[in-house]
This record gives structure tokens, C-alpha cells and sequence, in this order.
């Protein structure tokens, strides 16, 4: 027991210092930030029937760029939105009254503006993510039943907004280009009475660590199946990565955005037949309520451009996760193929304001209907085992191209269109 308990201590002080360390955390809507599968195979035993008493552990290292400049909207059609609108349209005449209630100088009260004071003014929000880095995972087995882990990431990302009014709006409003103009400088002004700076991020830095200790076991043999590997973890995600800056509407968290959380996950993994392996990951994750500084509307504006902010008690809402996965080895010598689908329900979060003095109240019900979302994701992973070669080495690494390719089987909604590929190496020992 001592020896197990300093094992475990040892493994979550390595964790929490090794930050160049993807945090596989499910719970950003972003990007793609999705477990790495693998198969465990037992190494030791003291007789052919006995229980495994020692697995496999796992170390994986992986190069990858991310890119997105659309999102899914919430109908049951295929559209696309901008990246930015998962939140809610732009529209300028709330921006308007949110400035009026403010009593700051309203550049609608300009002669050139005035006609179209408590007009729906809607704008396109053209975004764009690209970013590249560098992810670990890892998994030690600790004793008997036991093995842990974490994973995390470093990364430089970019991210804007681009504006332009939509086509709906210019005709309804019979918008001349000088008015366009007009209404642009007006949007940039009001923008930037309220604190907001212009809708372009750049950062370099860590994400969230996702920490777990997972109970399972190895079986050769059973029921006609070649192997069975099956266990529950339980985690937490500790909120080391940068969070969003809500004086920059263009800034992307680089996990949880700054909330603690647990779950409690299961795995299966059935090799059917030599080289034939399918398998089930499934994730029950909640993240703790906390009083954080957000921005606040006031007149139904847009959440990221809200035209006030304020402390904010917010309970997110309950993260699933259901990912089944199939395997493909040794089509030639060690290449083999993998195929994952990945669905992602995120529930409402909760917004309540901490109402402060001279404070306006915040008008919170769209808030909290966008922050209900769901992704899709389905990941192909072309490898080659350097075990299945003639001669192996004596740690042979498994070389893997992977791409996470989302997309709209079934509800995806108010997610992004994140593209992720990767270029990785796994070692088993």
C-alpha cells in the first residue's frame, strides 16, 4: 500500500509539473480536444489463466495543426455559420441600445445615422482559428488492476473576427455603400466605448491537464475473443491553460476555461481476431460552479460583445461523451488503419449575476440557451507498428498520421468546424 500511494503522489506531482506536455478534456467547443485510444496487452502473469498482473504502459508525443473558419448552426439542415455566431448574431441596433442605456455617446445620433435607430442592423462574423503545437498523453500501469495518467498540450494560436453586414440587412434597410461605411465606423466605436478591443488574438501557451486514475483489466481467451481489455477511470481536469479574455471577443480558451472538474469514464476494447480490434470509450464529465468576471448584456447584444461586464456566478452544465472506435492491424507487415466517431452533448450552463451596486440588470436567457452544444468528430488514424517488422526493436514505436474531421451526422450544433491533424509516435513498454 505505501508503494502504491507513492507511485500514485510521485505520478500527480509529474503531472502538474510537466506543462510542454493535448489536455483531452471534451468540454471546449472550439477545438477538437479528444483522447488518444490505444490497446493495453498483458505482460506478465504467473500461470496462462491467471489475472494480468502487470499491462502495458504508453507514452504518446504528437505534432498538430488546428483549423477553422466556420461553425454549425443550430438547424437540422447542413448550414454553416460564422465562427463567432455560435454565440449569436451581431446585431448592431441591440449594440445601440445597450449604449443608450449606458449613456455613452451614441454615434447613432449622428443626422447620417438616425434612420436607423431600433433597426435589426445583422452582421456576418467571418472568423478564422489556426494554430499548431505540441500534445503528450500518458498512461503507467501502477499496480495490479491500476494504471494513471494524464495528458495536455502547449500551442500558438491565432484567431480573428471579420465583420460584414449581411445580405438581408443591406436590403431590407436599402443600406448604401456609404452607409455601410457609415454603420462600420459606427459598430468599431460603440465597440470600443465599452472596453473591447479589436477582434484579433494571438497567444502562445498550456492547456488544461486532464489527470485520471483508471481500474481495468487484461483478458486473453475468453468467450472466443482473442483479448478483452476493460476499466473505469475517474479523473479531474485542472484548469492550468489560458483562459479567454473578455476584453478580446476573438480569444479561444486553451481548455475549461479556467473551471475545475471531475468525470468518471469506461473503456472496452475487444480484439475479435488476430489483427481485428473494436472498442467503446464513454465520458460523464461536470465541471464546478465558480464567480468569474464576464461580460454582461443588457439589451440582448451579443454575449462576446456584451456592452458591460460583471462578476457572474456560473454552474456549466453536464458534458457526455460516446466514442466508439474500430481497428484495423496489419494490412502490410505494421500498417493499420483506425477508425473513431466521436459525439459530444454539453449541456446549459447556468448564469446567475451578482448583482452589484449601480449595476444594470443583465438580460441572460439567450446567454444561457447558446451555451447548449453538441459536436461530432470522425477520426481516421493511418499507423505502422514497428513490432509486426521481422526484426523489432527492443521499444518498438507505433508511427501514426491522424485527422479528426468534423462534421454533421446527427445533431451537431453552436460547435466549430475544427479541423485537427497529426503527426505522432506512441511507445509501449
Amino acid at each position: 500500500m505505501i508503494k502504491f500511494r507513492t507511485l500514485f503522489i510521485a505520478l500527480v506531482l509529474f503531472s502538474c509539473t510537466m506543462h510542454e506536455a493535448l489536455g483531452m478534456i471534451y468540454v471546449n467547443r472550439y477545438l477538437p480536444l479528444l483522447r488518444r485510444t490505444f490497446s493495453r496487452s498483458c505482460l506478465k502473469r504467473t500461470s496462462p489463466c491467471s489475472p494480468c498482473l502487470r499491462h502495458t504502459s504508453a507514452l504518446f508525443g504528437d505534432l498538430f495543426i488546428m483549423t477553422a473558419n466556420e461553425a454549425f448552426a443550430k438547424g437540422e439542415d447542413n448550414t454553416e455559420i460564422g465562427l463567432f455566431e455560435m454565440f449569436g448574431d451581431y446585431d448592431e441596433g441591440r449594440m445601440e441600445a445597450a449604449i443608450a442605456l449606458l449613456g455613452l455617446p451614441n454615434p447613432f445620433d449622428a443626422n447620417a445615422l438616425m434612420r436607423f435607430k431600433g433597426q435589426e442592423i445583422l452582421w456576418n462574423m467571418n472568423g478564422k482559428i489556426a494554430s499548431e503545437g505540441f500534445a503528450l498523453q500518458y498512461d503507467q500501469h501502477i499496480w495490479r488492476y491500476f494504471s494513471g495518467g494524464f495528458s495536455c498540450f502547449f500551442m500558438q494560436l491565432f484567431s480573428k473576427n471579420d465583420f460584414s453586414l449581411k445580405a438581408k440587412t443591406i436590403n431590407a434597410l436599402s443600406i448604401t455603400p456609404d452607409d455601410q461605411i457609415r454603420l462600420d465606423q459606427a459598430r468599431r466605436e460603440m465597440n470600443q466605448s465599452v472596453g473591447l478591443e479589436a477582434p484579433t488574438y494571438s497567444r502562445a501557451g498550456f492547456s488544461d491537464i486532464d489527470l485520471y486514475l483508471r481500474m481495468g483489466n487484461v483478458w486473453d481467451y475468453v468467450y472466443k475473443l482473442k483479448r478483452v481489455d476493460m476499466g473505469v477511470s475517474l479523473g479531474a481536469i485542472i484548469p492550468s491553460g489560458l483562459t479567454r479574455d473578455i476584453l478580446n471577443p476573438a480569444s479561444i480558451p486553451f481548455g475549461a476555461d479556467g473551471f475545475w472538474g471531475l468525470y468518471v469514464a469506461g473503456d472496452l476494447e475487444v480484439e475479435l481476431k488476430e489483427d481485428w480490434i473494436v472498442g467503446l470509450y464513454l465520458r460523464f464529465n461536470q465541471c464546478f460552479e465558480k464567480r468569474v468576471q464576464e461580460r454582461l448584456p443588457i439589451a440582448n447584444e451579443q454575449q462576446l460583445y456584451a456592452a458591460t461586464q460583471g462578476s457572474v456566478k456560473i454552474d456549466p452544465g453536464f458534458t457526455s461523451v460516446i466514442a466508439p472506435y474500430a481497428i484495423l492491424n496489419g494490412i502490410r507487415e505494421g500498417l493499420g488503419i483506425q477508425a473513431q466517431y466521436t459525439l459530444i452533448f454539453h449541456e446549459n450552463d447556468v448564469w446567475k449575476q451578482l448583482q452589484q451596486p449601480n449595476q444594470l440588470p443583465a438580460t441572460l436567457t439567450q446567454v444561457t440557451k447558446r451555451s447548449r452544444w453538441n459536436a461530432e468528430y470522425m477520426t481516421v488514424n493511418f499507423f505502422y507498428d514497428f513490432s509486426k517488422v521481422r526484426d523489432p526493436y527492443e521499444y518498438p514505436p507505433i508511427v501514426s498520421f491522424k485527422w479528426d474531421i468534423p462534421l454533421k451526422l446527427l445533431i451537431a450544433k453552436r460547435a466549430s468546424k475544427t479541423n485537427r491533424v497529426s503527426l505522432g509516435i506512441e511507445l509501449n513498454y
